[in-house]
């Protein structure tokens, strides 16, 4: 369960950044995930509510906005929608090539706090 690692750390950002300015509470936590991340959506958010006991975010709500696996061809440089469970599409559209790269669906990142 990597989830809880994950929110661990962002736990720990979310409360920095709230006593950095002076928060009284953490109304919601917005985090970018790329589908490569491969996290329960579930699991993000009973780790958060668990992390969050006893602290200024114990309400807050978390909201994750998905971003999909594109690839991008190195041949063409085509960016084309991909999926890991479908070996088809892990060809060029474009060029018929193998040769890919991960264009988007890595991301994590916080995309930004509300606080009160």
């Amino acid at each position: 369960m990597h989830e809880m690692a994950i929110l661990s750390n962002v736990m720990d950002v979310v409360l920095k950044h709230a006593q950095e300015n002076d928060a009284s509470r953490v109304l919601e936590v917005n985090l970018v995930v790329g589908e490569l991340r491969d996290v329960v959506d579930e699991l993000m958010e009973s780790c958060l509510q668990f992390l969050a006991r006893d602290t200024i975010a114990a309400d807050a709500k978390l909201s994750m906005e998905k971003v999909p696996l594109r690839a991008q061809c190195q041949e063409c440089l085509l960016v084309f929608k991909a999926d890991v469970h479908d070996p088809e599409s892990l060809v060029c559209p474009d060029c018929n090539s193998t040769k890919l790269g991960i264009y988007t669906g890595k991301e994590f990142y916080i995309k930004n706090i509300e606080i009160i």
